[in-house]
């Protein structure tokens, strides 16, 4: 199951992507703002989670870390504040990282740099984020 939507308002969108069954949800470029979610730690089947160039505030929700399919998880160019949760690093799928943009701080936890495959695409802010494993730095 996929969504994409835009020009939508907040509320409608982000119930109609609570379907259990959806995979790939592309929430870019609209004027979202309030938090992410928590309930989204509960699409199991989710693989793609984007919500880039919104004005999402808050913290990044520890229950993404349960989205155990999640490949790419894109959040750029939001108001999220905090530190990357150490449960967002653990995920076993996942390819690509996108945070740069955000009023983010702290490190990126070392465990997603010692992963094996060491195939991870990250994005940070380095001169907020303190990263030894990202293939780019803004």
């Amino acid at each position: 199951m996929y969504s994409s939507c835009q020009n939508l308002s907040h509320h409608y969108v982000f119930s109609c992507c609570r379907a259990a069954k959806l995979q790939i949800c592309y929430l870019d470029t609209n004027s979202f703002d309030g938090a992410i979610p928590i309930t989204f730690g509960l699409l199991q089947n989710m693989k793609s989670l984007t919500i880039y160039d919104n004005s999402l505030i808050s913290s990044i929700p520890s229950e993404l870390g349960n989205l155990q399919f999640l490949e790419h998880l894109i959040i750029s160019g939001n108001k999220l504040s905090g530190t990357v949760p150490l449960e967002i690093t653990m995920l076993p799928m996942l390819e690509h990282l996108w945070l740069k943009g955000n009023d983010l701080v702290g490190s990126v936890p070392t465990e997603i740099c010692q992963r094996g495959d060491n195939s991870i695409d990250i994005q940070v802010d380095c001169n907020a984020v303190n990263c030894t494993c990202c293939k780019e730095c803004m």
